[in-house]
């Protein structure tokens, strides 16, 4: 081990030696090749002062390493092959196997990633590297002794199933991993074993059936595709004392259970649906006055790609927060973004209804975007027009709902969504009503109101709630919600803004939806929702491609939306919380913060054929 360092030490301060000149500025390498394969990857290595720096996504899947957070504060674990290495960005001193050693270079968060630099990767797996110019364009050659598959092996356990790969030597490795699909490729080594070019596939039961095939590729790497059923999870592992790499795949969770009464049972074959093909997110290069930006854009067209497109809850109630990543995964999505702005204390805030049920009222009159059951698509600014009748035919405006009273004599709906019980207040008078409107509980003596199973909570102040108190028990009120530019019979809505394209064109209206000069004009990591005049949904993520950038203001995201087709745009929550999640599951994007940051809400994208998860 202290030879390879050595060795990686006399091939970096060659690298250094080479690119002394602007050396203080973190650069890109343009070009990366394992073994003589060129690799693709959305974050590039990086030179810092001469030394090479790998991110943290390309170790996990162009090395095969596992990357974990620890409990500390940007400290992480990486793990390979039996071995452990401890590194805090910003620090030079690290652990492996528990020993305490200093890196002449300390890794480094660059755009909230983490990249580790290469010569403390080489102390955990056998690697070797090399950085040189030609005509510009810099290159990175990283070099792995390669290995033999001398055998797959499956087992079968209560809530999963396991496939191992054994190898005749530790090695770094490729792997991808899609909706129901482990892609892992092997470098070989120089001494090939006599069944290096096999070709062979294999079938395994358990409770989650999958097919192993294994061949070889044309530039000696050993392809290994495991297709599997969709599962809750896979989890992919390196073990060291005899080399194997082992993928668990664990059996779904089982659906929820439905109210609805039971189908009859039929004799005849079912058809079951098809996992949609909706175009891939594509990673697409735009170039601001301070540098380079990477905007992910996904566009489908809901009806021909047999998806919908709609917005997801963290939770079941409003004051859940949950990574994209994980409302992807609840929702059974196939690509998601983050959504709307919410509270700290994860509460949405603006227009928010999900299959037909409103949760939040429009805020401001700001941007929101609307899905009818026909495929309609509208955007435009909305103001919530709800109301509530009492028996005696006074009408009241309603304030809103699921927030907290900003109106001394307002009255505010409240649904389940808010959470199981709405805590007393003897400022208020509270009428519970049931889904025709009955009044079933009046409380006016401050004490908590537990929500009906359906219906709702009316809660009143100041002169409204003099109003309520007339009300007697049995009586019906009627709650009307809505808009005052109509929306009338809107199946999902989103509120966010500002509007960034209008009719093809940017057009900007952060003033006029109250948003602060700081919002429009700040640069910052940006998520972006539109559509073309056909319908084709875009939904984009802009991030900086350079240290410096820092991100993109509105106006720069109005410009990039309507280049890329949008007949209509608005802007999402953005920041930290812009997150753009594909098929497998995979956070694709560098979130602001480092990490994927926890989010009231998300836009996703399903297969029609999905059950969205029940009531819970």
């Amino acid at each position: 081990m202290k030879k390879l360092w050595l060795a990686c030490a006399v091939i970096c301060l060659f690298v250094s030696a080479g690119n002394r000149a602007g050396a203080d500025d973190v650069r890109n390498v343009d070009r990366v090749v394992l073994n003589g394969r060129q690799i693709v990857w959305l974050q590039s290595p990086v030179l810092d002062d001469g030394y090479l720096l790998l991110p943290a996504d390309f170790i996990e899947h162009r090395l095969g390493l596992s990357i974990q957070p620890t409990d500390q504060p940007n400290e992480w674990l990486i793990r390979g092959f039996g071995a452990a290495l401890k590194v805090a960005a910003g620090r030079k001193a690290y652990y492996l196997n528990d020993q305490a050693c200093t890196a002449p270079l300390a890794p480094r968060l660059l755009n909230g990633s983490l990249y580790v630099p290469a010569q403390l990767l080489a102390t955990l797996c056998d690697l070797s590297f090399e950085v040189k110019a030609d005509n510009g364009i810099t290159t990175c050659a990283l070099y792995v002794p390669g290995a033999n598959v001398t055998g797959i092996r499956h087992g079968v356990a209560d809530s999963h199933c396991r496939v191992v790969i054994d190898l005749d030597a530790a090695t770094p490795f490729l792997w991808d991993q899609e909706a129901n699909k482990i892609v892992i490729q092997i470098p070989g080594p120089a001494q090939k074993s006599a069944d290096f070019d096999m070709l062979q596939v294999l079938n395994y039961q358990g409770p989650v059936p999958c097919k192993v095939t294994r061949s070889c590729t044309t530039d000696s790497f050993t392809r290994i595709v495991i297709t599997h059923q969709p599962a809750q999870s896979q989890r992919l592992f390196t073990l060291g004392e005899k080399p194997r790499i082992v993928i668990d795949l664990q059996r779904p969770s089982p659906p929820a259970v439905s109210q609805a009464p039971a189908a009859k049972p039929s004799l005849e074959p079912q058809p079951q649906p098809s996992p949609p093909e909706i175009a891939p997110w594509t990673l697409r290069a735009f170039t601001t006055p301070r540098g380079p930006l990477r905007v992910f854009v996904l566009k489908t067209n809901p009806a021909a790609d047999n998806v919908e497109v709609r917005p997801a809850l963290a939770g079941p109630t409003i004051r859940r927060r949950a990574s994209v990543q994980r409302i992807a995964a609840r929702m059974g999505a196939v690509a998601a973004i983050n959504g709307g702005y919410f509270a700290a204390q994860g509460s949405p805030l603006g227009w928010l209804v999900i299959d037909g049920e409103w949760i939040k009222a429009p805020m401001y009159g700001r941007t929101a975007i609307g899905f009818w059951p026909d495929g309609r698509l509208r955007m435009g600014n909305v103001t919530f027009a709800g109301s509530v009748e009492l028996p005696n035919g006074t009408k009241l405006r309603l304030e809103g709902i699921n927030q907290g009273a900003t109106d001394a004599n307002g009255i505010v709906l409240y649904t389940w969504r808010w959470g199981r019980v709405l805590a007393g207040d003897r400022s208020k008078t509270r009428l519970v009503l049931d889904d025709d409107g009955r009044v079933m509980v009046k409380e006016v003596y401050g004490r908590p109101v537990e929500f009906p199973r359906s219906g709702c909570v009316l809660s009143a102040s100041g002169r409204s709630a003099m109003l309520l108190q007339a009300v007697n028990r049995g009586d019906i009120i009627k709650v009307r919600l809505g808009t005052e530019q109509g929306w009338v019979g809107v199946k999902h809505a989103l509120g966010a803004g500002p509007r960034l394209v209008l009719d093809g064109k940017p057009c900007v209206t952060a003033t006029v939806e109250r948003f602060k000069a700081d919002v429009h004009g700040g640069l910052s990591p940006r998520s972006a929702i539109g559509f073309t005049r056909d319908g084709t949904v875009i939904l984009a993520v802009v991030e900086p491609a350079a240290p410096d950038v820092k991100g993109v203001t509105l106006d720069e995201l109005a410009t990039i939306m309507a280049k890329l087709g949008a007949w209509q745009a608005m802007n999402l929550d953005g920041g930290g919380s812009s997150t753009a999640v594909a098929r497998n599951g995979k956070v694709i994007n560098q979130p602001g913060d480092g990490r994927a940051r926890l989010v009231s809400n998300a836009i996703v994208v399903i297969p029609k054929a999905s059950t969205p998860p029940a009531r819970e």
